[in-house]
């Protein structure tokens, strides 16, 4: 624990705790505690303390709100520092139980002091640890929570989340059961959090391109302990002229065509290095490209040495760095095999004594028991290769020290081992870039979906939640989006298909052509349905025809004048469906296909636009109908059906 002594007005004294604080730590003035996270931040707890106080954080050196709040030093509530200490002694159990991830934990102490904070802004009672006062306090929060939620300045979800988290504290911690009673719950919502949207699937397969070679190229090198420079080879779609680039054991450790191209504009242009050969320059190749031949010579020196130095120390520093892109290349490929999201990428613990489950359907379960709790990830059965390899990667990098409790891992340049932090893909991104700029970052959320997309069109939806250990709701609601891409293209592709039915002229027959009441049929008496129809293709049935695809249909008076008066018949006798959700399921897809045949015709030229929409004042306010369809209103109309 680190102590700060600030004498100026409003400051006091403050102690940063690391979490989990230890049981036996007495903390005897809770109002300086300043609890730190892993990665220095910290969050002012004992500031709560104080009943008048600044709501800003004051941002240090070290992160979070190390320096402490500005307080008013009179204020001190003995009721509100036990309130803290309990509060305290609660998330310090949680952390030492890993009961929650680290971010869902900071998230939790967070929302407790905007609880707090909202209570002293409003002079609500301090005594939060009587029934009473807890309850009204909880409850005018909520309002509070609810009316924000009506202007619209805090999503439905937050709002839940807010509210969950103070009532678990009051719940768990503070021994306050009833603290809900008669307030209204403030639920999730899945429809008020928009799908994922799957990546296109060329730049998937550009991105896990890129990805396998590193991890395959790298570590091999840094297993193998071959000696620098290296051929690496790269994706064939980046289309260089030649398909590998070569690497050196220095910052720029390599330089793709389009750098060599603008070397020279290069803050550091690396003359001793042959980037586009594989080898060390020649002297006279690189003499005037310094300020004089001793300094070229001098600079070859120092890159010899530098490539000996590198090639004799196997853990050398330049190597371990690859090795990293190699470890970060493949959980991003895991990421990805196994929709797992980064959150528990990052928690995801590790021992190395591990099962491999039986194949089924191509996928295999790994388990393993790290910390006392049992881990397990599904992965697809060929990619278990790759795991294994990954495993011996990451044994390279801990090396001789203490085996981390995770899975990946993250290494400072002063060799010690970290977890992978919040923004390890974005980092990564930039180095991917250097090969494809046009690389787009897909994340683990992203992957997420794409892996329930394949899983929901390749399976069922209850297969993809296994998978991806979600609910079918869940999955269903947030990761079903389908690649934007692949939508398009097969809309494309689907309304081109359905336009190429629409003949302009009446001289346009197709041999063994036959009438039907919505136009005309190709093949009679063989119905084929369209992929994924919404209705059964039936010659007897006139709106099946619509979805079968041997239907055709005349760009002329007879055929729009069909559909038009398909169309108004079906209208005129909605209100005899049980409800509008009875109406739609039975209707619904049928009046959308002829709006899009009558759509397809309009688009042929201004003629037709003109004749489209002539025929529908003819039928809808004349009620010129077409003779099959006006036969069957008229008894409609003699049975009491319908009036006109």
């Amino acid at each position: 624990m680190k102590e700060s002594n600030r004498k100026s007005t409003g400051f006091r004294d403050t102690i940063v705790y690391d979490l989990p604080i230890l049981a036996d730590i007495g903390i005897l003035r809770i109002e300086k505690a300043i609890i730190r996270f892993p990665r220095n931040d910290t969050i002012d707890i004992g500031a709560l303390c104080y009943l008048r106080r600044s709501n800003k954080r004051r941002i240090s050196r070290l992160g979070g709100d190390a320096i402490g709040r500005v307080v008013d030093i009179t204020s001190l509530s003995q009721a509100r520092c036990h309130i803290v200490r309990r509060i305290l002694a609660g998330v310090s159990t949680l952390a030492r139980n890993g009961s929650y991830s680290w971010e869902t934990l900071r998230s939790i102490v967070r929302n407790w002091l905007r609880f707090i904070d909202w209570c002293d802004s409003n002079s609500v009672d301090e005594n939060l640890t009587e029934n009473d006062g807890a309850r009204i306090a909880f409850s005018e929060y909520s309002e509070h929570l609810l009316e924000r939620i009506r202007r619209e300045t805090l999503k439905q979800n937050t709002a839940s989340r807010y509210q969950k988290d103070v009532l678990a504290l009051f719940r768990d911690h503070l021994d306050i059961a009833e603290v809900a009673r008669g307030v209204r719950s403030i639920n999730a919502s899945l429809q008020s959090v928009a799908p994922t949207q799957v990546a296109d699937e060329n730049m998937q397969r550009r991105v896990l391109s890129v990805c396998e070679s590193m991890f395959s190229e790298f570590s091999t090198f840094v297993l193998g302990g071959a000696n620098y420079p290296f051929k690496f080879s790269v994706p064939s779609y980046l289309g260089w002229p030649v398909d590998h680039l070569w690497v050196f054991p220095i910052p720029r450790w390599v330089m793709t065509p389009s750098e060599r191209h603008v070397r020279e504009e290069l803050g550091n242009g690396h003359w001793c290095y042959d980037y586009e050969n594989g080898r060390l320059a020649q002297l006279d190749e690189i003499v005037g490209r310094y300020c004089n031949p001793f300094a070229a010579k001098r600079s070859l020196e120092l890159a010899k040495a530098n490539l000996s130095e590198a090639n004799k120390d196997k853990r050398h520093s330049r190597r371990q760095r690859l090795a990293i892109l190699a470890h970060n290349a493949f959980a991003l490929m895991f990421a990805a095999n196994t929709g797992i999201n980064y959150a528990q990428l990052r928690a995801l613990r590790w021992n190395k004594h591990y099962e491999v489950g039986k194949e089924s359907q191509g996928f295999c379960e790994i388990k393993s028991r790290a910390s006392g709790k049992l881990v397990s990830f599904t992965v697809e059965a060929r990619f278990l290769s790759k795991f294994k390899q990954f495993l011996k990667l990451r044994e390279y990098l801990i090396g001789s020290g203490n085996d981390p409790e995770h899975l990946f891992i993250g290494k400072s340049h002063d060799g010690e081992l970290h977890d992978i932090g919040k923004n390890l893909f974005w980092r990564f991104f930039g180095i991917c870039k250097r090969l494809d700029p046009e690389l787009e970052n897909i994340g683990p959320r992203i992957w997420r979906a794409c892996k329930s997309d394949w899983l929901v069109r390749n399976t069922d939806i209850g297969t993809a939640a296994l998978v991806l250990q979600n609910t079918e709701a869940t999955v269903q609601s947030a990761y079903t989006a389908g690649s934007e891409t692949q939508s398009q293209e097969e809309f494309s592709h689907y309304f081109s298909e359905l336009a190429s039915r629409i003949l302009q002229f009446r001289d346009q027959e197709l041999d063994g052509i036959v009438r039907s009441s919505v136009g005309a049929c190709s093949d009679f008496g063989q119905p084929l349905e369209e992929e994924k129809s919404p209705q059964v293709s039936d010659c007897r049935q006139p709106e099946g025809c619509l979805f079968c695809s041997k239907y055709v249909v005349h760009a002329d008076d007879l055929d729009i004048r069909k559909l038009m008066s398909l169309r108004y018949c079906i209208t005129r006798t909605a209100h005899l469906s049980d409800s509008v959700e009875h109406f739609d399921s039975m209707y619904g897809s049928v009046l959308d296909r002829i709006a899009m045949i009558i759509s397809l015709i309009s688009d042929v030229s201004e003629e037709h636009k003109d004749l489209v929409a002539r025929v529908q004042v003819e039928v809808e306010e004349v009620g010129q109908l077409d003779p099959y369809w006006g036969a069957k209103l008229d008894a409609y109309e003699f049975l009491g059906v319908v009036q006109r």
